[in-house]
C-alpha cells in the first residue's frame, strides 16, 4: 500500500504556495479584464436580437451554433446568468464560453462582476486547501484503484448524461416538458427511425430471393409508367402529366432549372392570373421526399424566398385546395380488372389555442401532442414562436399533410365505400401502367369522400409510399410492420406479374446512383 505524503510545512513550502496563489489571483485578475474588454466592445443585442438577426451568418458560421439554439442561449442566460457564471467555475472547460457568452449576449458588466467576484472567492480557497490537503492522498488513490478506471470512466460518462440531460433540463418547466418529449418519442412507435420498420422488410425481400422465380428487384416493375416504379428521385409532375383524369387534378405549373428567376416569375405570375390572382399557392420539389422543403406561400415573397434558396431545383406550383386531406392506398393486381383500397388515412393538422398569456412556444410545450416535436416546430416557425396569440385565437401549426412536418394520422378505413373505391379506381386507370402507390387527396368533406365526389388529386406517389394509416397512435409496432410488409409483398407480387409479361426491373446501378445523388442533394439543403 502506497503512504501518504507528509503535508508541505516548511518555510519554503509554505513560500511556494503563497506564490502560486499570488500568481493564481493575478491569472484572475488578467481574465476579469479580458472579460470586461470582450463585454464592452461587444454591443448588447437590442430588443429584436441582431446577432440572430444579420443577413451574412457569419457570427453563427464563427460560433458554429444555429441561430435559434443562439436565441435559446441568450434567453436562458438572461434569466439565469449568476447560475451560469457559478458553475462555470466548477466544471471544467465552461468558464471560457460562458465569459464569452456572457459578452456575446450583453450580460451587463456590474452583474457579471459581481458573481465572478463571488464565484472566485468561494473556489479560489476551496480548490487551494483542497489541493494542499489531499495532494499526497491523491497518489495513493490512483495507486490502489487505478485497475477500476474504465469503470469510473463508463459512470463518468453516464453520471454527465444523467445530470446534464436529465438532471439540470427538470429543474424548470421548459426543460421538464421537452424530457416528456423526448420520452414520449421514444415509447411511441409512430416517431421511432424509420430503419426499424424496415429492417423486416429488408429480410423478406432478401429471402423470397431464395424461392424459384423470384427475383430482388421484382418490386421496381410494378409501376412501369414511373422509373424504377417510385423508388426514389421521381419527378411528381411526369407522374401528374400521365393522368388522363385532368379533372381530377390540382392545377400545376412546373418551374424549369433552366429558366432564370425573371422567367420563373413571369410564369408563377400566369398561372396566378389564371387561378384567379388570389394566394396561397403551394410550391414544392418536383422530386421532393416526405414532405421536405413544401411551402404554402401566402404572397410572392414566400415563392421568391423558396426560388432563391434552391436556384437548381425544378420546382411545382399548385393551387391551393382548401378542405381535408387524406391518403388513399390502391393497390391494383395485373391479373384483376379493378383495383382495391389497401389503406385510408385521416389527417388532422395540428392546432392551438391561445390564451393571450402564453407564447406559441409555450403552447406548443404545453399541448400533450405537438410537444412530442418541439424541435420540428421551433425550426419551422421561426419568429413566430414568440408570438402571444389572443386568447381564443387558433393557431394552425403546419398544413402539409406529411407526418414529419407534424400532421397527425388516423386509421380511416370505415371511410371506404364502393363509390370510393370506384372512383379511385377510375384516376388510378387513367394512368397506364400504374398499380401500387398513394393517393393524397383533398376533398370538401367526409360525406364527399365516401361518395366519389369532388376529389382533388394533390399528388401521386409509388413504390416508396406508405399506407400513412400504419402511424395512427393505436397501432403497435408489430402491427405497423404487419402493414408494410404487407404492402411490399404486394409489390413484389405486381412486379413479378409485369416481369413475366415482359417488364423489365429497374437496374440496381441506377437505384444507388439515383439514392446518392437524393442523399447529396437532401444534405446540402439541410
Amino acid at each position: 500500500m502506497c503512504k501518504s505524503f507528509p503535508r508541505m510545512s516548511t518555510p519554503t513550502q509554505r513560500s511556494f504556495f503563497r506564490r502560486f496563489r499570488s500568481r493564481l489571483l493575478a491569472g484572475y485578475a488578467l481574465l476579469l479584464i479580458a472579460s470586461w474588454i470582450f463585454t464592452a466592445v461587444t454591443p448588447p443585442p437590442p430588443s429584436g436580437f441582431s446577432i440572430r438577426t444579420t443577413d451574412s451568418g457569419l457570427l453563427d458560421f464563427l460560433l458554429l451554433i444555429a441561430p435559434m439554439a443562439l436565441r435559446e442561449t441568450e434567453e436562458w442566460l438572461s434569466r439565469h446568468a449568476e447560475k451560469a457564471i457559478l458553475i462555470s467555475r466548477f466544471v471544467p472547460g465552461t468558464r471560457l464560453p460562458a465569459y464569452v457568452a456572457a459578452g456575446i449576449l450583453g450580460v451587463p458588466i456590474k452583474r457579471f462582476t459581481a458573481w465572478f467576484v463571488f464565484a472566485g472567492a468561494v473556489w479560489t480557497p476551496l480548490f487551494v486547501s483542497l489541493s494542499v490537503l489531499l495532494s499526497g492522498q491523491a497518489l495513493g488513490w490512483i495507486d490502489r484503484y487505478h485497475h477500476t478506471a474504465p469503470a469510473l470512466l463508463i459512470g463518468g460518462v453516464l453520471l454527465y448524461v444523467l445530470i446534464n440531460h436529465i438532471l439540470l433540463p427538470s429543474f424548470n418547466w421548459r426543460g421538464r416538458r421537452k424530457l416528456l418529449g423526448k420520452g414520449r418519442r421514444l415509447t411511441r412507435p409512430e416517431y421511432w427511425p424509420a430503419a426499424l420498420f424496415y429492417v423486416p422488410i429488408y429480410v423478406y425481400l432478401i429471402g423470397r430471393c431464395f424461392r424459384r422465380g423470384n427475383r430482388f428487384l421484382d418490386f421496381t416493375a410494378c409501376n412501369p409508367c414511373i422509373p424504377g416504379s417510385g423508388i426514389v428521385e421521381e419527378s411528381k409532375s411526369a407522374i401528374l402529366d400521365q393522368i388522363r383524369e385532368r379533372e381530377a387534378i390540382a392545377d400545376y405549373v412546373v418551374l424549369s432549372p433552366t429558366q432564370s428567376l425573371d422567367d420563373r416569375i413571369e410564369v408563377i405570375d400566369h398561372f396566378l392570373q389564371s387561378q384567379g390572382g388570389t394566394f396561397p399557392l403551394v410550391i414544392k420539389p418536383d422530386a421532393g421526399q416526405r414532405g421536405s422543403q413544401v411551402l404554402i406561400a401566402d404572397d410572392r415573397d414566400h415563392v421568391l424566398a423558396a426560388l432563391r434558396a434552391n436556384p437548381e431545383e425544378p420546382w411545382i406550383v399548385q393551387r391551393y385546395i382548401p378542405g381535408k386531406e387524406f391518403g388513399v392506398f390502391y393497390i391494383r393486381d395485373p391479373e384483376q380488372e379493378a383495383g382495391v383500397i389497401f389503406g385510408l388515412t385521416r389527417k388532422a393538422f395540428p392546432e392551438l389555442r391561445g390564451d393571450g398569456i402564453r407564447s406559441i412556444e409555450e403552447l406548443i410545450l404545453a399541448d400533450s401532442r405537438t410537444v412530442c416535436q418541439y424541435r420540428m416546430f421551433i425550426q419551422s416557425l421561426g419568429e413566430r414562436i414568440y408570438e402571444i396569440p389572443d386568447e381564443g385565437t387558433s393557431i394552425t401549426l403546419t398544413q402539409i399533410g406529411n407526418h414529419a412536418r407534424g400532421t397527425q394520422f388516423f386509421e380511416g378505413r370505415d371511410l371506404i365505400t364502393p363509390e370510393l373505391e370506384s372512383a379511385i379506381d377510375r384516376i388510378a386507370k387513367s394512368l397506364p401502367g400504374f398499380y401500387f402507390g398513394r393517393f393524397d387527396l383533398r376533398v370538401p368533406s367526409e360525406e364527399d369522400l365516401k361518395a366519389g365526389k369532388n376529389l382533388k388529386l394533390i399528388e401521386l406517389n409509388g413504390l416508396t409510399s406508405e399506407s400513412t394509416n400504419l402511424y395512427d397512435l393505436r397501432y403497435h409496432y408489430r402491427e405497423m410492420v404487419w402493414i408494410l410488409l404487407t404492402q411490399w409483398q404486394w409489390a413484389c407480387h405486381i412486379g413479378r406479374v409485369n416481369r413475366h409479361r415482359g417488364q423489365s426491373v429497374y437496374p440496381l446501378s441506377k437505384i444507388l446512383r439515383d439514392y446518392d445523388y437524393f442523399r447529396k442533394k437532401h444534405s446540402a439543403n439541410f
